[in-house]
């Protein structure tokens, strides 16, 4: 969903307003809206590992 997003900006400053304030604007947006993108995915990854630990600490307790 983000890349579909980030791909229609990108398009509009490559394809539709390719100079000036509003073009920098963008570029300057799309680059904080990769750079968030990026973040997201290290605290997911870093969510899922813990997680996982937590899980395997809970099986390895109770025994079953």
């Amino acid at each position: 969903m983000i890349d579909s997003y980030i791909d229609a900006i990108r398009r509009v400053t490559e394809d539709g307003i390719v100079q000036g304030d509003t073009d920098d604007k963008l570029k300057s947006y799309l680059a904080y809206a990769e750079r968030l993108k990026q973040a997201v995915l290290e605290v997911l990854i870093e969510a899922r590992g813990l997680a996982g630990s937590y899980l395997e600490e809970i099986c390895e307790q109770d025994q079953y």
